[in-house]
């Protein structure tokens, strides 16, 4: 039996998610004992593995956050000869995880591991998830929908969402799209995400709700308009560039994470090329009117919006 697995994701909640089910179905429940590979050297992880346990049956170790096995530089000079001694003579006995977030295919180390490991597909379905977790609550699948919606498609935000909406609703044990508002809409990035939807769907009302709760939680108008403008036109951006990998179209508009492609593609179906143009063209009239006095941003930005 192989007791060997590989996980690759950005999310470590995906990822512990992810081997509690392997865990599960292989009916073993002994405590995992967790190594972060970003302060210690993997070294440490497979001493433990070869160790044997006066009080387990058996040891199941992780070594998460194993990111030297991609193209980041890492601050631990780590052991990879013993690594590639365990891999290929693994103790039977025990259980090896071993995760990061993107691996390099070209090292030695991960061609190995490739070679000898499970490897894992850590794709979870959001919408299955979300129906688990709030099991004990009423929740439609156009509410769960809309929880998707304002946080991008993103598991980790989407977990803690959760969290808190469950125990807003702890007494009601329901959940509505008016409570996902009211704990996601603090959020500034989900806020912006919701205003551009608002705008572009010519709904003034809410347009107006969504930008006098941000002016409410302390942000500035200009501020506003400036995130809105570089938002949409990242938007517009990734739709060009669609056909590329996320890390290409990552790379060309130089942002640090090609996990905000992925929240970005979940958005551009939503919008059409020319809308997206449209808008940037208004808010850049009314930066200028801003930057040159012409107008007063706490009113011109109220009557931008009435004017959709």
């Amino acid at each position: 039996m192989n007791n060997l697995y590989f996980l690759e994701s950005d999310s470590n909640s995906l990822i512990n998610l992810k081997i509690k089910e392997i865990l599960k179905k292989l009916k073993v429940d002994e405590e995992i004992i967790t190594y972060d590979m970003d302060e210690v050297n993997i070294r440490d992880a497979i001493m433990d593995l070869d160790t044997y346990s006066l009080w387990q049956e058996r040891k199941i170790v992780h070594a998460k956050n194993a990111n030297f096995l991609g193209t980041t530089k890492s601050e631990v000079e780590h052991d990879i000869d013993s690594l590639s001694k365990y891999l290929n003579n693994p103790n039977q006995n025990n259980i090896f995880f071993i995760s990061c977030a993107k691996k390099d295919s070209k090292k030695n180390i991960v061609k190995l591991i490739l070679k000898t490991c499970n490897v894992i597909d850590v794709s979870c379905d959001i919408k299955a998830y979300i129906k688990d977790k709030c099991k004990d609550y009423e929740i439609s699948l156009d509410t769960i929908n809309h929880l998707i919606e304002l946080t991008g498609n993103d598991f980790n935000r989407i977990n803690n969402e959760l969290d808190k909406l469950m125990e807003l609703c702890l007494n009601s044990k329901k959940i509505d799209k008016k409570d996902i508002d009211l704990v996601c809409l603090k959020n500034s990035d989900t806020n912006i995400f919701a205003l551009i939807d608002a705008i572009i769907n010519k709904d003034k009302k809410k347009s107006l709700e969504i930008y006098l709760n941000m002016i409410n939680y302390g942000e500035e108008t200009f501020k506003i308009l400036v995130t809105l403008a570089n938002q949409i036109r990242l938007i517009y951006q990734v739709k060009i560039l669609q056909t590329y990998k996320d890390d290409e179209i990552a790379s060309i508009l130089k942002l640090k994470n090609p996990k905000q492609v992925v929240a970005l593609r979940y958005k551009i179906n939503k919008y059409s090329e020319k809308d997206l143009l449209n808008y940037l063209f208004k808010l850049s009239i009314l930066d200028e009117k801003f930057k040159t006095g012409k107008a007063i941003d706490t009113i011109a930005f109220p009557s931008f919006i009435a004017s959709l």
